[in-house]
């Protein structure tokens, strides 16, 4: 999501890193400087992030339990 303006940066069918394949690819073309990154506990969109954006701050949660990756 766009904090700016509230859309959807990316939708994607699946919940695997393979999903985020396309977004990752669009990404790059951008050059968009990305800060951090917020997403469920899911460990394949976890280790995507962390793979495609090592110096991002990744941070998942579920309810009140949140964690913190680098």
């Amino acid at each position: 999501m766009d904090l700016e303006n509230g859309a959807a940066v990316f939708v994607g069918e699946g919940r695997s890193r393979e999903t985020l394949f396309p977004f990752w690819k669009r990404l790059k073309k951008t050059k968009a400087k990305i800060a951090a990154v917020a997403t469920d506990m899911n460990a394949g969109y976890i280790s995507a992030v962390v793979e495609s954006l090592p110096e991002t701050l990744v941070t998942a949660g579920q309810g009140n339990r949140e964690e913190g990756y680098r």
